[in-house]
């Protein structure tokens, strides 16, 4: 027996370690799968998709959803020149362009476009966009120019736990140059023009085309020509309201990302609102359109949004307001202050 045990003696020490091993990573897994690991959303008007992971590369910053809808339908991922893009918010108001996607397989370039969801299937899609300093600062994700329930937009995101990746430095072998790492472009959706590169990570399954002439914020501007408004009006949905339009010019500015905005004033203060389908992120009332100008300088005849007189939340009788109207650069920053057209509204 003491031969025996003798020479078991290895065989046991090697037993204890896998036996101490597997104590380890059952205690590891355990804690993992019981971590409270959330993303919250304040507000969302999509009752089939949701926010599974966010995460910070070094490059860009990497949203996942979740496409789980209860029956059939079909579904548009627009690209990031196209009509309505994802769009991330921060809680300062700045704006992070999309990149590019991969998972979701529609037949436009780039993997977007149409495709049909199946019930009760899931669907993850990883969205890539320009990159945040830090995650915890997003407020919103939003299709751009879109509100209603069709549209896929989450308001007040506020993130927790292991599902949220706080480590920008992920490696990740790439063939852009040093002027696409900045990734301060906008993604080229042809992915054939010159002037564009193919950045791939690790596991060589998505591919993102970058604009990689280098944008000089400096040069933009822009020039007012005038702003009219038609009063008494009803837009598509059947709602009564005021109609602003303005006309105006951007300069150098081809190509990138800025948006159109009319916010109104009483008094010297900007009317607010709680309706998330008018307000930004300072709940001020906001009228916004994407713009991607064409050209160099490019011209906008007649750039209009729709107000419904009962949006601007005021009591009867009568306001003297002014509406606001700027151009912002996809970051947030003023690109310019187009005016103010005063008008005088009477609520009975």
């Amino acid at each position: 027996f003491l031969k025996l045990l003798t020479l078991s003696i290895p065989s046991i020490v090697s037993l204890m370690k896998n036996f101490i091993l597997a104590i380890v990573l059952f205690f590891f897994i355990h804690t993992n799968s019981n971590a409270q690991s959330t993303i919250t959303v304040g507000s969302t008007t999509s009752d089939y998709i949701t926010i599974v992971e966010v995460e910070n590369t070094r490059a860009w910053t990497e949203v996942m959803l979740e496409y789980y809808p209860k029956k059939s339908t079909s579904a548009t991922l627009y690209a990031p020149s196209g009509k309505s893009p994802f769009v991330l918010t921060d809680k300062r108001g700045n704006r992070y362009a999309l990149m590019g996607q991969t998972g979701w397989g529609g037949s436009l370039s780039g993997g977007f476009g149409s495709i049909q969801l199946t019930a009760y299937k899931k669907k993850y899609v990883k969205l890539f966009f320009n990159k945040l300093n830090n995650v915890n600062d997003i407020y919103s994700l939003t299709e751009v120019d879109c509100n209603g329930s069709h549209c896929w937009n989450f308001y007040n995101i506020k993130l927790n736990g292991s599902n949220v990746t706080k480590i920008p430095e992920r490696t990740t072998n790439t063939t852009t140059n040093k002027s696409t790492r900045t990734y301060s472009g906008n993604v080229n959706s042809s992915g054939s023009s010159s002037g564009s590169s193919t950045s791939s990570t690790k596991n060589t399954t998505k591919t993102t085309y970058v604009n990689t002439k280098k944008f000089d914020k400096s040069k933009a501007s822009a020039k007012f020509d005038e702003t009219w408004i038609d009063y008494d009006v009803y837009d598509e949905d059947g709602r009564y309201g005021m109609r602003i339009h303005t006309k105006f010019t951007v300069y150098n500015m081809k190509d990138q990302l800025c948006y159109f905005t009319v916010r109104f004033m009483k008094d010297k203060k900007f009317l607010k609102t709680t309706n998330y389908k008018f307000k930004n992120t300072s709940g001020q009332i906001e009228l916004k359109k994407s713009l991607r100008p064409a050209y160099e300088s490019t011209v906008y005849k007649d750039k209009a949004v729709f107000m419904p007189y009962k949006e601007l939340n005021l009591t009867k009788g009568k306001h003297y307001i002014k509406a606001d109207v700027d151009v912002f650069h996809s970051d947030g920053s003023l690109l310019k202050h187009l005016g103010f057209k005063e008008f005088k509204y009477t609520k009975n």
